[in-house]
Protein backbone atom coordinates (compact mmCIF):
# COMPACT_ATOMS: atom_id res chain seq x y z
CA UNK A 1 0.00 0.00 0.00
CA UNK A 2 1.36 3.46 -0.93
CA UNK A 3 1.63 6.27 1.59
CA UNK A 4 -0.24 9.56 1.47
CA UNK A 5 1.37 12.07 3.82
CA UNK A 6 -0.95 14.72 5.29
CA UNK A 7 0.57 18.14 5.95
CA UNK A 8 -1.52 20.23 8.32
CA UNK A 9 -1.43 22.26 11.51
CA UNK A 10 -1.61 19.80 14.41
CA UNK A 11 -1.27 21.59 17.76
CA UNK A 12 -1.34 20.14 21.23
CA UNK A 13 -3.79 17.47 22.29
CA UNK A 14 -7.26 18.86 23.15
CA UNK A 15 -6.47 22.22 21.52
CA UNK A 16 -8.73 23.87 18.93
CA UNK A 17 -5.95 23.39 16.37
CA UNK A 18 -5.82 19.64 17.06
CA UNK A 19 -9.61 19.35 16.84
CA UNK A 20 -9.64 21.03 13.41
CA UNK A 21 -6.66 18.92 12.30
CA UNK A 22 -8.41 15.71 13.35
CA UNK A 23 -11.57 16.70 11.49
CA UNK A 24 -9.55 17.43 8.36
CA UNK A 25 -7.75 14.09 8.66
CA UNK A 26 -10.75 11.89 9.48
CA UNK A 27 -13.46 13.60 7.44
CA UNK A 28 -11.56 14.73 4.35
CA UNK A 29 -8.06 13.32 3.81
CA UNK A 30 -8.68 9.72 4.86
CA UNK A 31 -12.00 9.09 3.05
CA UNK A 32 -10.57 10.53 -0.19
CA UNK A 33 -7.10 8.96 -0.15
CA UNK A 34 -8.09 5.57 1.25
CA UNK A 35 -10.55 5.16 -1.63
CA UNK A 36 -7.45 4.92 -3.83
CA UNK A 37 -5.58 2.46 -1.65
CA UNK A 38 -3.35 4.96 0.16
CA UNK A 39 -2.20 4.50 3.75
CA UNK A 40 -2.77 7.96 5.25
CA UNK A 41 -0.07 9.25 7.64
CA UNK A 42 0.15 12.52 9.56
CA UNK A 43 3.26 13.95 11.23
CA UNK A 44 2.10 13.39 14.81
CA UNK A 45 2.18 9.65 14.17
CA UNK A 46 5.97 9.87 13.81
CA UNK A 47 6.96 12.99 15.79
CA UNK A 48 5.87 15.42 18.48
CA UNK A 49 3.81 18.40 17.26
CA UNK A 50 6.14 21.14 16.07
CA UNK A 51 9.05 18.82 15.29
CA UNK A 52 10.21 18.21 11.74
CA UNK A 53 12.21 15.00 11.96
CA UNK A 54 14.24 13.13 9.32
CA UNK A 55 11.34 10.68 9.04
CA UNK A 56 8.98 13.53 8.11
CA UNK A 57 11.45 14.78 5.50
CA UNK A 58 11.65 11.25 4.09
CA UNK A 59 7.87 11.13 3.72
CA UNK A 60 7.91 14.55 2.05
CA UNK A 61 10.55 13.41 -0.43
CA UNK A 62 9.37 9.88 -1.14
CA UNK A 63 5.62 9.39 -0.60
CA UNK A 64 3.65 9.21 -3.87
CA UNK A 65 1.04 11.72 -2.64
CA UNK A 66 0.85 14.58 -0.15
CA UNK A 67 -2.29 16.46 0.94
CA UNK A 68 -1.71 19.84 2.59
CA UNK A 69 -4.11 22.04 4.57
CA UNK A 70 -2.91 25.65 4.29
CA UNK A 71 -5.52 26.95 6.75
CA UNK A 72 -4.22 29.26 9.51
CA UNK A 73 -0.91 29.87 7.72
CA UNK A 74 1.08 27.51 9.90
CA UNK A 75 4.86 27.97 9.45
CA UNK A 76 5.62 24.24 9.57
CA UNK A 77 2.97 23.56 6.93
CA UNK A 78 4.46 26.07 4.50
CA UNK A 79 7.95 24.75 5.16
CA UNK A 80 6.85 21.16 4.50
CA UNK A 81 4.99 22.16 1.35
CA UNK A 82 8.15 23.90 0.17
CA UNK A 83 10.23 20.78 0.80
CA UNK A 84 7.64 18.73 -1.08
CA UNK A 85 7.78 21.09 -4.06
CA UNK A 86 11.56 20.59 -4.22
CA UNK A 87 11.06 17.01 -5.39
CA UNK A 88 8.22 17.78 -7.81
CA UNK A 89 5.89 15.02 -6.58
CA UNK A 90 2.11 15.57 -6.29
CA UNK A 91 0.96 17.79 -3.44
CA UNK A 92 -2.74 18.67 -3.33
CA UNK A 93 -3.47 21.93 -1.50
CA UNK A 94 -6.63 22.81 0.45
CA UNK A 95 -7.65 25.86 2.45
CA UNK A 96 -10.71 27.05 4.37
CA UNK A 97 -12.95 29.39 2.41
CA UNK A 98 -12.35 32.26 4.88
CA UNK A 99 -8.64 32.43 4.05
CA UNK A 100 -6.21 32.83 1.17
CA UNK A 101 -2.87 31.16 0.56
CA UNK A 102 0.35 33.08 1.09
CA UNK A 103 1.72 34.90 -1.93
CA UNK A 104 4.11 32.20 -3.12
CA UNK A 105 1.29 29.64 -3.39
CA UNK A 106 -1.46 31.89 -4.79
CA UNK A 107 -0.99 30.52 -8.32
CA UNK A 108 -1.30 26.89 -7.25
CA UNK A 109 -4.52 24.92 -7.73
CA UNK A 110 -6.10 24.93 -4.28
CA UNK A 111 -9.30 23.28 -3.08
CA UNK A 112 -11.43 25.67 -1.03
CA UNK A 113 -13.51 23.92 1.61
CA UNK A 114 -16.28 25.05 3.94
CA UNK A 115 -16.70 24.52 7.70
CA UNK A 116 -16.00 20.84 8.38
CA UNK A 117 -18.46 20.76 11.28
CA UNK A 118 -21.10 20.36 8.55
CA UNK A 119 -21.26 16.83 7.17
CA UNK A 120 -22.40 18.05 3.75
CA UNK A 121 -19.51 20.53 3.57
CA UNK A 122 -17.02 17.87 4.61
CA UNK A 123 -18.28 15.44 2.00
CA UNK A 124 -18.15 18.16 -0.66
CA UNK A 125 -14.46 18.55 0.23
CA UNK A 126 -13.98 14.78 0.00
CA UNK A 127 -15.58 14.66 -3.43
CA UNK A 128 -13.46 17.52 -4.78
CA UNK A 129 -10.29 16.00 -3.32
CA UNK A 130 -11.15 12.69 -4.98
CA UNK A 131 -11.40 14.48 -8.32
CA UNK A 132 -7.85 15.77 -7.86
CA UNK A 133 -6.56 12.34 -6.81
CA UNK A 134 -8.42 10.79 -9.76
CA UNK A 135 -6.08 12.69 -12.09
CA UNK A 136 -3.07 11.10 -10.40
CA UNK A 137 -4.02 7.48 -9.80
CA UNK A 138 -6.53 4.69 -10.24
CA UNK A 139 -8.90 3.72 -7.41
CA UNK A 140 -8.31 0.66 -5.26
CA UNK A 141 -10.63 -2.07 -6.60
CA UNK A 142 -11.06 -3.32 -3.01
CA UNK A 143 -12.27 0.07 -1.79
CA UNK A 144 -15.92 0.27 -0.68
CA UNK A 145 -16.19 3.71 -2.28
CA UNK A 146 -17.72 3.54 -5.72
CA UNK A 147 -15.87 5.26 -8.55
CA UNK A 148 -19.24 6.66 -9.63
CA UNK A 149 -19.13 8.82 -6.52
CA UNK A 150 -16.28 10.75 -8.11
CA UNK A 151 -18.36 11.98 -11.02
CA UNK A 152 -19.24 15.66 -10.55
CA UNK A 153 -21.76 15.32 -13.36
CA UNK A 154 -24.15 13.43 -11.08
CA UNK A 155 -27.16 14.85 -9.27
CA UNK A 156 -28.01 17.25 -12.03
CA UNK A 157 -24.73 19.17 -12.09
CA UNK A 158 -23.96 18.30 -15.68
CA UNK A 159 -21.29 17.16 -18.12
CA UNK A 160 -17.60 17.53 -17.38
CA UNK A 161 -14.66 17.79 -19.77
CA UNK A 162 -11.84 15.84 -18.13
CA UNK A 163 -8.12 16.08 -18.89
CA UNK A 164 -8.20 12.79 -20.86
CA UNK A 165 -11.18 14.01 -22.92
CA UNK A 166 -9.49 17.27 -23.82
CA UNK A 167 -6.25 15.48 -24.61
CA UNK A 168 -8.12 12.99 -26.81
CA UNK A 169 -9.90 15.81 -28.63
CA UNK A 170 -6.68 17.68 -29.30
CA UNK A 171 -4.91 14.48 -30.31
CA UNK A 172 -7.62 13.57 -32.81
CA UNK A 173 -7.43 17.03 -34.36
CA UNK A 174 -3.65 17.00 -34.36
CA UNK A 175 -3.55 13.60 -36.06
CA UNK A 176 -5.16 15.19 -39.11
CA UNK A 177 -3.10 18.37 -38.93
CA UNK A 178 -1.29 17.81 -42.20
CA UNK A 179 -4.56 17.00 -43.95
CA UNK A 180 -5.92 20.44 -43.13
CA UNK A 181 -2.95 22.52 -44.19
CA UNK A 182 -5.20 25.16 -45.68
CA UNK A 183 -6.80 25.58 -42.25
CA UNK A 184 -3.37 25.86 -40.69
CA UNK A 185 -2.44 28.62 -43.11
CA UNK A 186 -5.62 30.43 -42.16
CA UNK A 187 -4.83 29.97 -38.47
CA UNK A 188 -1.31 31.32 -38.96
CA UNK A 189 -2.69 34.38 -40.72
CA UNK A 190 -5.15 34.97 -37.91
CA UNK A 191 -2.46 34.46 -35.27
CA UNK A 192 -0.32 36.98 -37.08
CA UNK A 193 -3.17 39.44 -36.74
CA UNK A 194 -3.41 38.59 -33.04
CA UNK A 195 0.27 39.39 -32.59
CA UNK A 196 -0.21 42.81 -34.16
CA UNK A 197 -3.24 43.52 -31.99
CA UNK A 198 -1.48 42.37 -28.83
CA UNK A 199 1.47 44.64 -29.53
CA UNK A 200 -0.90 47.60 -29.77
CA UNK A 201 -2.86 46.84 -26.60
CA UNK A 202 -1.72 48.76 -23.53
CA UNK A 203 -0.28 46.52 -20.82
CA UNK A 204 0.32 43.65 -23.27
CA UNK A 205 3.84 44.44 -24.40
CA UNK A 206 5.99 41.92 -26.13
CA UNK A 207 8.25 41.69 -23.10
CA UNK A 208 5.35 40.87 -20.79
CA UNK A 209 4.58 37.56 -22.54
CA UNK A 210 6.85 34.50 -22.37
CA UNK A 211 8.93 34.60 -25.53
CA UNK A 212 9.07 30.81 -25.90
CA UNK A 213 5.34 30.53 -26.58
CA UNK A 214 5.19 32.56 -29.77
CA UNK A 215 7.01 30.18 -32.14
CA UNK A 216 5.35 27.10 -30.63
CA UNK A 217 1.82 28.41 -30.91
CA UNK A 218 2.40 29.72 -34.40
CA UNK A 219 3.97 26.46 -35.49
CA UNK A 220 1.13 24.27 -34.21
CA UNK A 221 -1.35 25.65 -31.69
CA UNK A 222 -2.98 22.28 -31.15
CA UNK A 223 0.29 20.63 -30.22
CA UNK A 224 1.09 23.40 -27.76
CA UNK A 225 -2.29 23.08 -26.09
CA UNK A 226 -1.93 19.31 -26.01
CA UNK A 227 1.43 19.62 -24.23
CA UNK A 228 -0.08 21.87 -21.57
CA UNK A 229 -3.02 19.51 -21.05
CA UNK A 230 -0.74 16.49 -20.79
CA UNK A 231 1.29 18.26 -18.11
CA UNK A 232 -1.85 19.37 -16.25
CA UNK A 233 -0.53 22.94 -16.27
CA UNK A 234 -3.51 25.25 -15.73
CA UNK A 235 -1.41 28.40 -15.67
CA UNK A 236 0.14 27.54 -19.04
CA UNK A 237 -3.27 26.62 -20.38
CA UNK A 238 -4.73 29.95 -19.28
CA UNK A 239 -1.99 31.77 -21.20
CA UNK A 240 -2.61 29.74 -24.35
CA UNK A 241 -6.41 29.72 -24.38
CA UNK A 242 -6.94 33.23 -25.86
CA UNK A 243 -4.67 32.45 -28.79
CA UNK A 244 -6.23 29.05 -29.29
CA UNK A 245 -9.71 30.56 -29.17
CA UNK A 246 -8.73 33.15 -31.75
CA UNK A 247 -7.40 30.42 -34.00
CA UNK A 248 -10.20 27.86 -33.60
CA UNK A 249 -13.15 29.99 -32.46
CA UNK A 250 -14.96 30.06 -29.10
CA UNK A 251 -17.45 27.35 -30.07
CA UNK A 252 -14.90 24.73 -31.09
CA UNK A 253 -15.18 21.56 -29.03
CA UNK A 254 -11.60 21.70 -27.73
CA UNK A 255 -11.93 25.41 -26.93
CA UNK A 256 -15.02 24.79 -24.80
CA UNK A 257 -13.52 21.76 -23.08
CA UNK A 258 -10.35 23.66 -22.20
CA UNK A 259 -12.25 26.76 -21.09
CA UNK A 260 -14.51 24.55 -18.96
CA UNK A 261 -11.61 23.11 -16.98
CA UNK A 262 -10.14 26.56 -16.43
CA UNK A 263 -13.51 28.07 -15.45
CA UNK A 264 -14.39 25.44 -12.84
CA UNK A 265 -10.99 26.11 -11.28
CA UNK A 266 -11.78 29.82 -11.01
CA UNK A 267 -9.79 31.16 -14.00
CA UNK A 268 -11.43 34.28 -15.42
CA UNK A 269 -10.06 33.59 -18.90
CA UNK A 270 -11.99 30.30 -19.06
CA UNK A 271 -15.24 31.96 -17.98
CA UNK A 272 -14.88 34.74 -20.57
CA UNK A 273 -14.36 32.17 -23.32
CA UNK A 274 -17.46 30.25 -22.24
CA UNK A 275 -19.47 33.48 -22.25
CA UNK A 276 -18.43 34.08 -25.86
CA UNK A 277 -19.25 30.48 -26.78
CA UNK A 278 -22.77 30.95 -25.47
CA UNK A 279 -23.35 34.30 -27.18
CA UNK A 280 -21.41 33.99 -30.45
CA UNK A 281 -23.73 35.03 -33.29
CA UNK A 282 -21.54 33.80 -36.12
CA UNK A 283 -21.51 30.16 -35.00
CA UNK A 284 -23.04 28.01 -32.32
CA UNK A 285 -21.69 25.04 -30.35
CA UNK A 286 -23.43 21.72 -30.66
CA UNK A 287 -25.91 20.92 -27.93
CA UNK A 288 -23.38 19.04 -25.77
CA UNK A 289 -20.93 21.92 -26.11
CA UNK A 290 -23.66 24.40 -25.21
CA UNK A 291 -24.54 22.45 -22.07
CA UNK A 292 -20.88 22.14 -21.10
CA UNK A 293 -20.33 25.88 -21.59
CA UNK A 294 -23.34 26.72 -19.42
CA UNK A 295 -22.28 24.25 -16.74
CA UNK A 296 -18.70 25.50 -16.68
CA UNK A 297 -19.90 29.07 -16.28
CA UNK A 298 -22.24 28.08 -13.45
CA UNK A 299 -19.45 26.28 -11.61
CA UNK A 300 -17.13 29.27 -12.14
CA UNK A 301 -19.61 31.55 -10.39
CA UNK A 302 -20.08 29.00 -7.61
CA UNK A 303 -16.30 28.87 -7.05
CA UNK A 304 -16.01 32.66 -7.16
CA UNK A 305 -19.11 33.14 -4.96
CA UNK A 306 -20.67 35.38 -7.61
CA UNK A 307 -23.84 33.39 -8.28
CA UNK A 308 -26.04 36.48 -8.46
CA UNK A 309 -23.95 37.97 -11.28
CA UNK A 310 -23.87 34.59 -13.01
CA UNK A 311 -27.64 34.34 -12.90
CA UNK A 312 -28.05 37.84 -14.36
CA UNK A 313 -25.84 36.86 -17.29
CA UNK A 314 -27.08 33.34 -17.92
CA UNK A 315 -30.83 33.70 -17.55
CA UNK A 316 -31.43 35.80 -20.72
CA UNK A 317 -28.84 33.77 -22.63
CA UNK A 318 -30.54 30.47 -21.83
CA UNK A 319 -34.06 31.78 -22.41
CA UNK A 320 -32.97 33.08 -25.82
CA UNK A 321 -31.52 29.66 -26.62
CA UNK A 322 -34.90 28.11 -25.84
CA UNK A 323 -36.41 30.36 -28.54
CA UNK A 324 -33.80 29.96 -31.28
CA UNK A 325 -32.35 26.45 -30.90
CA UNK A 326 -34.29 23.47 -32.20
CA UNK A 327 -32.01 20.84 -30.61
CA UNK A 328 -33.08 21.44 -27.01
CA UNK A 329 -35.57 18.74 -26.08
CA UNK A 330 -37.38 18.61 -22.72
CA UNK A 331 -34.46 16.83 -21.05
CA UNK A 332 -31.93 19.44 -22.14
CA UNK A 333 -34.23 22.33 -21.28
CA UNK A 334 -34.75 20.86 -17.82
CA UNK A 335 -31.01 20.52 -17.46
CA UNK A 336 -30.40 24.19 -18.33
CA UNK A 337 -33.18 25.38 -16.05
CA UNK A 338 -31.53 23.36 -13.30
CA UNK A 339 -28.27 25.22 -13.89
CA UNK A 340 -30.13 28.47 -13.28
CA UNK A 341 -31.58 27.05 -10.07
CA UNK A 342 -28.05 26.22 -8.85
CA UNK A 343 -27.11 29.88 -9.22
CA UNK A 344 -30.27 31.05 -7.47
CA UNK A 345 -29.65 28.61 -4.64
CA UNK A 346 -26.04 29.82 -4.30
CA UNK A 347 -27.25 33.42 -4.21
CA UNK A 348 -29.63 32.47 -1.35
CA UNK A 349 -32.65 33.11 -3.56
CA UNK A 350 -34.26 29.86 -2.47
CA UNK A 351 -37.78 31.00 -3.37
CA UNK A 352 -36.59 31.74 -6.92
CA UNK A 353 -34.74 28.41 -7.06
CA UNK A 354 -37.97 26.65 -6.08
CA UNK A 355 -39.90 28.29 -8.92
CA UNK A 356 -37.19 27.32 -11.40
CA UNK A 357 -37.09 23.74 -10.13
CA UNK A 358 -40.85 23.53 -10.56
CA UNK A 359 -40.28 24.26 -14.27
CA UNK A 360 -37.55 21.62 -14.30
CA UNK A 361 -39.90 19.01 -12.89
CA UNK A 362 -42.68 19.91 -15.31
CA UNK A 363 -40.25 18.84 -18.04
CA UNK A 364 -38.67 15.89 -16.20
CA UNK A 365 -41.06 14.80 -13.44
CA UNK A 366 -39.42 11.42 -12.88
CA UNK A 367 -35.80 12.55 -12.61
CA UNK A 368 -34.55 11.66 -9.12
CA UNK A 369 -31.65 14.12 -9.26
CA UNK A 370 -34.04 17.03 -9.60
CA UNK A 371 -36.13 15.68 -6.72
CA UNK A 372 -32.94 15.67 -4.66
CA UNK A 373 -32.28 19.31 -5.56
CA UNK A 374 -35.89 20.13 -4.74
CA UNK A 375 -35.50 18.57 -1.30
CA UNK A 376 -32.45 20.71 -0.57
CA UNK A 377 -34.32 23.89 -1.52
CA UNK A 378 -37.39 22.93 0.52
CA UNK A 379 -35.12 22.36 3.52
CA UNK A 380 -33.54 25.79 3.06
CA UNK A 381 -37.02 27.32 2.99
CA UNK A 382 -37.93 25.58 6.24
CA UNK A 383 -40.52 23.37 4.57
CA UNK A 384 -39.20 20.25 6.25
CA UNK A 385 -41.93 17.72 5.50
CA UNK A 386 -41.96 18.69 1.82
CA UNK A 387 -38.17 18.29 1.90
CA UNK A 388 -38.67 14.82 3.36
CA UNK A 389 -41.21 13.87 0.69
CA UNK A 390 -38.89 15.02 -2.10
CA UNK A 391 -35.97 13.18 -0.50
CA UNK A 392 -37.96 9.94 -0.40
CA UNK A 393 -38.78 10.37 -4.10
CA UNK A 394 -35.08 10.98 -4.85
CA UNK A 395 -34.18 7.51 -3.49
CA UNK A 396 -37.18 5.64 -4.85
CA UNK A 397 -35.24 3.65 -7.47
CA UNK A 398 -33.72 0.78 -5.48
CA UNK A 399 -31.98 -0.62 -8.58
CA UNK A 400 -29.65 2.39 -8.88
CA UNK A 401 -29.09 3.83 -5.40
CA UNK A 402 -27.23 7.12 -5.21
CA UNK A 403 -24.96 7.78 -2.21
CA UNK A 404 -25.53 11.55 -2.19
CA UNK A 405 -29.28 11.16 -2.34
CA UNK A 406 -29.28 8.52 0.39
CA UNK A 407 -27.04 10.56 2.72
CA UNK A 408 -29.22 13.63 2.30
CA UNK A 409 -32.40 11.61 2.77
CA UNK A 410 -31.06 10.08 5.98
CA UNK A 411 -30.24 13.51 7.39
CA UNK A 412 -33.42 15.32 6.40
CA UNK A 413 -35.70 12.43 7.36
CA UNK A 414 -33.99 12.26 10.75
CA UNK A 415 -34.60 15.97 11.24
CA UNK A 416 -38.20 15.52 10.20
CA UNK A 417 -38.80 12.79 12.76
CA UNK A 418 -39.40 10.12 10.12
CA UNK A 419 -37.13 7.64 11.84
CA UNK A 420 -38.11 4.44 10.05
CA UNK A 421 -37.65 5.97 6.60
CA UNK A 422 -34.35 7.49 7.73
CA UNK A 423 -33.08 4.08 8.84
CA UNK A 424 -34.15 2.52 5.54
CA UNK A 425 -32.11 5.16 3.70
CA UNK A 426 -29.13 4.55 5.97
CA UNK A 427 -29.30 0.78 5.51
CA UNK A 428 -29.17 1.18 1.72
CA UNK A 429 -26.30 3.65 1.98
CA UNK A 430 -24.42 1.25 4.25
CA UNK A 431 -24.53 -1.39 1.51
CA UNK A 432 -23.00 0.81 -1.19
CA UNK A 433 -20.76 3.13 0.87
CA UNK A 434 -20.18 1.74 4.37
CA UNK A 435 -17.52 4.34 5.23
CA UNK A 436 -19.86 7.24 4.58
CA UNK A 437 -22.76 5.52 6.32
CA UNK A 438 -20.66 4.94 9.44
CA UNK A 439 -19.54 8.54 9.37
CA UNK A 440 -23.12 9.87 9.18
CA UNK A 441 -24.25 7.58 12.00
CA UNK A 442 -21.36 8.76 14.17
CA UNK A 443 -22.20 12.42 13.46
CA UNK A 444 -25.79 11.97 14.61
CA UNK A 445 -24.85 9.97 17.71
Amino acid sequence: MSNCFVISPIGKRDSDTREKADRFLEYVAKPAAEAYGYDVIRADQIAKPGEITPDIIRHLKEDPLCIADLTDRNANVYYEVGRRHEVGLPCILLIHESQKAEFNLVGERTIVYRDLTSTSAAWDAVRTLKQFIEQLTEPDPESPVSKEDLDPGRSGTGPEASWPEISETLESIDTNWLEVSESLESIDRRLGTIEKVLRKKPGRTKASRPTHRKPRILENPLRTMHDAVRQGDLNELSQLLPQFEEAMGPTHRATIQTAYVLAINGFDVGAHTLERALTDESSSPDVEGYQAAATGLVQYHVVKDTEKAGYRFLKPVILKAFDVRDDLDDSKRAYLYNQLSILQHGANDHAGALKTLEKVLELRPDDRSYRYNLSIVYEKLGRLQEACDAAVESISDADEPDADHLAHAYEVLSKGGRTEEAEDAWNTLEKIDPARAAWLKRERA
